[in-house]
């Protein structure tokens, strides 16, 4: 048995495995993965099962009362509102209650996600450990420049504050995007916006299994697998394929960079490459039937082992290899990574 480390375990809705030990949470959770696929996973714990989290997405509403809560997702209508959390890196902790204050001193409706001019959903922030990167996610068009101005002179270890559409677009900002972060002896260079665990120390531990890969095709995987590794990389994501084109100072940069469908760069080039790795969380582009006959393996990564069953029966893909990475300890998410053969 584990003990709690936190003091708003049970209540809570995000840690659900506080009460084991980590390395038995871990092989819990990959229990899900034998429901779905006729194939035992091996487990890939997090190198740090506390102040992991460099990137947290916030639930954001404001009560009738002016008091404005920012917390994580409790129901539909219901935010669970945190002082402190021992999951995240202790740089968000710090500036929770800046960022509540800040939010609700606003006078206008701006921030109710019902009735309000931007309709907030949310609030992204990013930290390298000292500085922070914070996203304004909204469902309506706003950008509010003052407001933006006063979250960079009032706190400084803000860096970057943008104002981001739900549907996918940036409305604006002023400062830095990217932060650069070193864990597992390598560099990272991140945004709130792209694909990757929020759990960077966990990144090296992905890379480290698929290391040996070369010149291989990937869609959608964002830094999550190794540059190095990639000959060509293809995202309908264009933020997506601006993180991984920042990278280039660091590492090893796809040669061939394509932000169109997967569809029609697999159309076009259907020989070029022996190995595809796809992200499945995001995807958007449905592939041609017979596209695995083209490649000597298929890579599938993804947070619903569920999903990657639908994905392999539908193309006809058979699971050789799988890797149960524990990129949130001790809540329920996950990132599954399965080799597989047409």
């Amino acid at each position: 048995m584990g003990v709690p480390f936190c003091r708003y375990f049970k209540n809570c809705p995000v840690c659900l495995y506080q009460d084991v030990r980590y390395e038995e949470s871990a092989r819990v959770k990959a229990n899900v993965v034998r429901k779905f696929l006729d194939i035992d996973p091996k487990v890939i714990p997090s190198p740090k099962d506390k102040f992991y989290k460099f990137r947290v997405n916030l639930r954001a509403k404001r009560l009738g009362t002016g008091r404005f809560l920012l917390g994580y997702t409790q129901s539909k209508d219901s935010v669970f509102w945190i002082d402190l959390c021992p999951i995240l890196n202790p740089k968000i902790s710090e500036n929770l209650q800046f960022l509540a204050d800040k939010f609700g001193s606003t006078q206008i409706s701006t921030w109710d996600p019902v009735e309000g001019i931007g309709k907030l959903e949310s609030l992204t922030v990013l930290t390298d450990g000292d500085l922070l990167v914070l996203s304004v996610n909204l469902k309506k068009e706003l950008f509010l420049k003052e407001f933006t101005f006063e979250i960079l002179d009032e706190n400084r270890s803000f860096v970057g504050v943008w104002w981001f559409l739900k549907e996918g677009r940036l409305l604006g900002g002023r400062g830095e995007m990217f932060l650069g972060v070193r864990v597992g002896g390598k560099s990272f260079r991140v945004s709130p916006f792209g694909y990757y665990p929020d759990n960077l120390h966990i990144v090296p531990e992905i890379w480290d299994v698929f290391s040996g890969y070369r010149e291989v095709l990937a869609v959608g995987t964002g830094i999550t697998f190794p540059l190095e590794s990639v000959l060509t990389y293809v995202d309908e994501h264009a933020l997506n394929v601006r993180e991984i084109d920042e990278n280039k100072t660091i590492y090893f940069s796809p040669i061939n960079i394509e932000a169109i469908s997967p569809k029609i760069y697999l159309s076009n080039h259907p020989y070029d490459h022996k190995t595809i790795v796809i992200n499945l969380d995001g995807l958007k582009s449905k592939f041609p039937l017979d596209f695995a006959n083209n490649f000597e393996e298929v890579i599938v990564f993804g947070g619903l082992a569920e999903k990657i069953a639908r994905f392999l029966k539908k193309y006809n893909l058979k699971p050789k290899k799988a890797f149960f990475f524990d990129v949130e300890p001790y809540t329920r998410k996950y990132l599954l990574s399965v080799i597989a053969r047409s």
